[in-house]
C-alpha cells in the first residue's frame, strides 16, 4: 500500500515546483493510496496557508477542499491515527539524528504501523525514513 504524504498531494492539487510529478505519482495504477486523519489535517493547514500568503484564492481553496473530499472518498483508504502511532512518532522524533518534524514523525509512524510505503515529494522525510525502519520513496 501507498501512503501519501501531505506534500505530495498539496503538489497534485495546486502549482507547486514538484506538481508535475506528484501528478503522476497519483495517477499510476496499482496499490491503493492510503491516507490519515492527519493528513487532513495537515492538507486543511497548508491549503489555508497557501491562502493567506496570497498563493491561491478563497475559491481555489474551497475547489481544492471539495476535491479532498471527494479523494478521500472515492480514490484514498482514510486511516484513523491511534495511540500507539502518536507512541511510534515521539520515539521517531526522540531520534535526533533523523532531524525529523514531529508531523512527519507521526506520518512515517502511520505508514510503519501499516506496512505502508510513504511516497513524498519531501526530501527531509524521504531520508529520515530508511534509518527508522519505514520504506520511503521520494517522487
Amino acid at each position: 500500500m501507498r501512503y501519501l504524504d501531505t506534500s505530495l498531494i498539496i503538489a497534485a492539487l495546486t502549482i507547486e515546483p514538484g506538481s508535475d510529478r506528484a501528478q503522476r505519482a497519483l495517477s499510476q495504477g496499482g496499490e491503493p493510496m492510503m491516507i490519515s486523519d492527519w493528513s487532513l489535517t495537515e492538507l486543511s493547514s497548508a491549503l489555508s496557508i497557501k491562502l493567506r500568503t496570497g498563493q491561491i484564492t478563497a475559491d481555489e481553496r474551497a475547489s481544492h477542499s471539495a476535491a479532498i473530499q471527494r479523494f478521500t472518498m472515492h480514490s484514498f483508504v482514510k486511516v484513523p491515527v491511534t495511540a500507539a502511532d502518536f507512541r511510534t512518532a515521539a520515539i521517531y522524533a526522540d531520534s535526533w539524528q533523523a532531524a525529523i518534524r514531529a508531523g512527519d514523525a507521526l506520518h512515517l509512524a502511520i505508514a510503519a504501523a501499516r506496512g505502508a510505503v510513504v511516497w513524498t515529494l519531501d526530501k527531509g522525510m524521504a531520508e529520515a525514513g530508511p534509518p527508522l525502519g519505514v520504506r520511503v520513496r521520494l517522487i
